[in-house]
């Protein structure tokens, strides 16, 4: 039971930051486009969401992997692989969850 309450936590840690940004893309961008609200919240979600999937799919699994390579390492304690790894994942993340967030909202 804790850890199913742990991870809520953690999913509320994180769809608190990404739904508020979909909301706003979407209130933005169907008054610019001139499209009804339901149709662009449903893109900005799915791309929104999608987009943060992949970085924190990122995020945790490089901070991961550098704790199996170099046991005790920090990045592992703060879930922070750092910049050097995560700059170019979330680049690629944006791009990806793009195409992945357009198509699922299709």
């Amino acid at each position: 039971m804790h850890q199913l309450s742990s991870i809520l936590k953690w999913l509320w840690r994180e769809l608190r930051i990404g739904i508020p940004m979909a909301l706003g893309w979407a209130a933005v961008l169907s008054i610019m486009l001139r499209q009804p609200f339901r149709i662009t919240l449903i893109y900005s979600l799915c791309i929104g969401l999608s987009i943060q999937a992949l970085i924190e799919i990122g995020r945790y699994g490089f901070a991961w992997l550098l704790h199996k390579l170099i046991p005790g390492s920090s990045p592992m304690w703060h879930n922070w692989p750092g910049w050097g790894l995560m700059t170019p994942w979330i680049l690629v993340s944006a791009g990806v969850g793009y195409v992945a967030g357009h198509a699922l909202g299709d």
